[in-house]
Order: structure tokens, then C-alpha cells, then sequence
């Protein structure tokens, strides 16, 4: 399937930036407009981790040139991530758990092992809009300079860091995906720069 202009212009950029994030700065923050941090994402190399805002670690992450593999805190292997820009697949022991696939003019379907729709992330001029299954728009994510901000029904949370992309402010909003999961679904798209 060809992208239209504009996925694959804010596609690059959010792949690009994610990239420039994870490896130049090594260490960013979703942080709420209170000052909280929420979590953050630092790594080395091939190796990143995932942490709390109260500095737990929720995962650990071994990117390799084909996939992303996914560590819980305990040290057992969660998920793998394969793929490319224009279809993720995200499997543990027991299969395929979700499937991430770029759509033509429109941006992505996050689905589920059942092939039910979770949410769809529409690719518009200044961001993302994140909508669940049934249409509702569950966050809208828009660039502030080089800080991306993003308004849930819940809050508005502010990204702290050299830079955040719409992609992967797009994916923290996934509720229904495991938060270690959205992350190694991010790497895996920063790969594919």
C-alpha cells in the first residue's frame, strides 16, 4: 500500500525524531502540565528502559535489526515486535496479540489477536488524532514547537525532552495496549528511519 503525501511526510518525521530522540538524547519525559513525571524512556545502544515516575522499572528493551524484543521488570521476555513502517506485529508465546498497519490516506488500525479494531490514529496537519474503536476521539496530539502536547479527556500532558514525536504521543495514548508494549512498538517504527 502507497502512503499518501502527507502520512508519509508526518510518518518520516515522527520515525525521524523518534530516532533522533532515543539516540542522541538517550533519556526523555512524559511529564503532566503539574510538573509529574509520569515516566521516562533512556537507553544505551541497543538497550533501553522504561521507568516510573517514582524510578521503577516497568521494562527493559533489546532492539535488533529485525525486531524489538520486550523485557518485563522481572526479567521475563513479554512480547517481540517484527516489522516494518507499514504493518507491526506485536507476538508473545501465545501469538500475534496486536497488529499495527498503516492505512492508505489515513494513518493506522491498532488491532487485537481477534482482529477487532482498538483504535485508529488519524494523520492530520498538525499531528494526530487518536480514536477508539467506536469513533470517539481519545486524544489529540499537536506540536508546540519542539515540545508536543497532547489533550486527553483525563488531562493535558506536556512531553519533556529534546524532542517527542506525534507517533509516539500517539501511541502513549493506547490504553488498551500494555505501556511496554507502545514503547516497543515505537522502537521498532524509530528503526525504520
Amino acid at each position: 500500500m502507497k502512503p499518501s503525501n502527507l502520512t508519509a511526510l508526518v510518518l518520516g518525521l515522527s520515525i525521524y525524531s523518534f530516532a533522533l530522540t532515543a539516540e542522541a538524547s538517550n533519556h526523555f519525559e512524559i511529564v503532566e502540565q503539574s510538573g509529574k513525571v509520569l515516566f521516562s524512556l533512556s537507553g544505551e545502544g541497543s538497550k533501553y528502559k522504561l521507568v516510573d515516575g517514582q524510578g521503577k522499572t516497568l521494562a527493559t528493551y533489546k532492539v535488533k535489526a529485525d525486531k524489538v524484543k520486550i523485557i518485563s521488570a522481572q526479567g521475563e521476555e513479554i512480547a517481540r515486535v517484527k516489522g516494518d513502517v507499514s504493518k507491526l506485529k506485536v507476538k508473545s508465546s501465545l501469538g500475534t496479540i496486536f497488529k499495527m498497519k498503516l492505512q492508505a490516506n489515513s494513518g493506522y488500525k491498532i488491532k487485537d489477536s481477534g482482529e477487532n479494531t482498538l483504535y485508529k490514529l488519524k494523520i492530520k496537519k498538525y499531528g494526530y488524532k487518536v480514536k477508539d474503536a467506536e469513533g470517539n476521539e481519545v486524544a489529540r496530539l499537536k506540536m508546540k514547537g519542539e515540545k508536543l502536547q497532547f489533550v486527553t479527556a483525563k488531562r493535558t500532558t506536556l512531553a519533556k525532552g529534546k524532542k517527542i514525536t506525534p507517533i509516539l504521543a500517539a501511541l502513549l495514548n493506547l490504553d488498551k495496549v500494555p505501556l511496554a508494549v507502545r514503547f516497543g512498538m515505537a522502537l521498532r517504527l524509530s528503526q525504520q528511519q
